[in-house]
């Protein structure tokens, strides 16, 4: 068997979102998270989707809350930083 840290989630963003959300609020909402991975989570990573195509942002999560009354939760960082970029080489495997 092995053993794997889960510690990051990847999710999926407009440039748009991203601007608003991600650097101007230091959060992500609306996001679909397993209970049992809420305690394990860290890292929250963007997918910056096409025309960028990969994955340049990510930030340290500080808290997840349930967002809402849709069974969704909002992800509130604690800091943002730069990363890779990260490429992903088929667009069938972009989250």
């Amino acid at each position: 068997m092995i053993d794997i840290d889960l510690d990051t989630i990847v999710c999926p963003a407009r440039a748009d979102g991203f601007k608003m959300a991600f650097e101007g609020q230091k959060a992500w909402w609306a996001v679909r998270i397993s209970a049992s991975m809420l305690s394990q989570l860290k890292y929250i990573a963007m997918y910056e989707i096409s025309p960028i195509s990969a994955i340049r942002w990510a930030g340290k999560i500080q808290s997840i809350k349930p967002y809402e009354d849709t069974g969704k939760y909002k992800i509130y960082l604690s800091e943002i930083f730069k990363i890779g970029p990260v490429k992903i080489k088929s667009p069938k495997n972009a989250p």
